[in-house]
């Protein structure tokens, strides 16, 4: 057997190896988190209403794949599960946020109220939360870091009250907190995608009208664009990358 031969074998062996370490402790992570008397609450409370949901939706439960979009303007949060038959996403159902800090905008420094703007995943549950239960999103995240932008400990949460959070109010977060901690510990990502608005024709009237002098804010919002483009057209995740500074569809 070559050399070359024998790095492949053991790159895969790697890969392998460190999927299943990964699937082990995600699946620690929900027995962990099933001894939180909140999360058990949520399972307890929001199990069959979910179960019901997804099949009115033609979906199987719990969900592998989830998906997350906000659009501040709106207030609102949808989630979206992907149906492993076709491989396309269906919306679930959408949340409001009970309340938004900020303005339309993306988010700069610690401190400035803002929720920021861009394409993220959450990266930690938290069953312990101060706002009930939270989900972390990982601000700064590559594009964020590219332009050194600083705070942190932005959340999708429980309760009616934050500084650049996302608040869904206790019993709309058992749902969201539920399935996507089912998803996170199956394996697989959960990502967010923060817009300003729902990227419409009308709605870029609106925005090009209301904010003609912020060329910045508009350079911006046309990157956000072609992810926004991408999944209303076909309903499956977009590819996305941080080149030079700048948000790219591959």
């Amino acid at each position: 057997m070559s050399n070359y031969v024998v790095k492949i074998v053991c790159l895969l062996c790697l890969c392998l190896m460190s999927l299943s370490s990964l699937f082990a402790q995600n699946k620690d992570l929900l027995a962990t988190q099933l001894k939180s008397s909140r999360v058990k609450t949520a399972q307890k409370e929001t199990d069959a209403v979910l179960a019901a949901l997804f099949k009115s939706k033609k979906l199987p439960y719990p969900a592998k794949k989830i998906f997350m979009r906000v659009f501040k303007a709106e207030s609102e949060l949808e989630l979206w599960a992907e149906n492993p038959k076709t491989q396309k996403y269906v919306l679930v159902k959408t949340f409001p946020i009970c309340y938004m800090s900020g303005t339309l905008g993306a988010k700069y420094k610690q401190g400035d109220q803002q929720v920021p703007e861009g394409f993220y995943e959450i990266t930690y549950f938290n069953a312990q939360s101060s706002y009930y239960l939270s989900m972390l999103v990982n601000y700064p995240n590559q594009y964020d870091l590219f332009y050194k932008k600083t705070g942190g400990a932005i959340c999708i949460h429980g309760a009616c009250a934050s500084i650049g959070c996302m608040p869904l109010e206790d019993d709309p977060v058992k749902e969201v907190y539920w399935v996507a901690l089912q998803a996170y510990s199956s394996g697989n990502k959960v990502p967010v995608h923060i817009f300003p608005t729902k990227l419409t024709t009308q709605n870029w009237e609106k925005l090009n009208k209301d904010f003609e002098n912020d060329t910045q804010k508009i350079n911006f919002w046309k990157e956000l664009q072609a992810g926004y483009n991408y999944f209303e057209s076909n309903h499956t995740l977009p590819n996305i990358k941080v080149l030079k500074g700048k948000y790219v569809i591959l």
